[in-house]
């Protein structure tokens, strides 16, 4: 699947989406992929929020999310070999979900951290990791009106083809507490005035986003 939203290599704000400077990402102290992976990333200014730009409210649940309707999104490679260009223009993928027993034999390793998909139908690729997994009608208390709630946050890949995206309701806690008093132990970076981040189409990338 595919939109009109394209990437020309400008920072430009458009009514189709808007850019923003970053000016320091939160690192997880105990990141050690695939282990903890996840960032904070804080913005300059505040997102406008309109009909092409909105928020996601993030997961609770714990759920596997089988056969549920869920979807990502990316400027990812266009195929899986490393020569493969990048994609001009945002695609999305609906993303068959596997339950955690599966994953856990596939893996071997605990997976109550992560959310798992197969990619028989079709699946995100190299470029996309930090992208968001939504699902929608999920039941969790915090969707509402069946317009989804974001459930993980895309990591890797392993040989057997599976897809392992981090399991946003794992990390509430850390989101909520532990970044709060300038990162507390966690590692902080503070990035050049040319790093920016783009945002369009209803879609936030989770790198869960904060802006002073």
């Amino acid at each position: 699947m595919r939109t009109d939203i394209t990437h020309d290599g400008k920072t430009e704000t458009k009514p189709s989406g808007q850019w923003r400077t970053i000016v320091k990402v939160f690192l997880h102290k105990d990141f050690n992929f695939p282990n903890n992976d996840i960032a904070i990333a804080v913005m300059d200014q505040m997102w406008v929020f309109n009909k092409n730009v909105s928020s996601v409210r993030m997961a609770t649940s714990s759920s596997d999310y089988v056969e549920h309707q869920c979807m990502s999104a990316g400027y990812g490679q266009l195929g899986f070999n490393l020569g493969d260009r990048m994609s001009p223009i945002m695609l999305t993928a609906e993303i068959e979900t596997i339950s955690r027993w599966r994953c856990t034999l596939l893996w071997e390793m605990n997976m109550d951290e992560f959310v798992c998909s197969s990619s028989a139908v079709s699946d995100v690729s190299r470029g996309d990791s930090g992208g968001p997994l939504v699902c929608r009608r999920t039941g969790d208390p915090e969707e509402r009106d069946d317009e989804g709630v974001l459930v993980g946050i895309v990591s890797g890949k392993n040989v057997d083809a599976t897809t392992l995206y981090t399991r946003v309701s794992a990390f509430r806690t850390w989101i909520a507490n532990d970044y709060k008093d300038g990162g507390g132990a966690d590692r902080t970076l503070n990035c050049n005035a040319g790093d920016t981040l783009h945002m369009s189409l209803n879609v936030v990338w989770s790198i869960i986003l904060f802006v002073y």
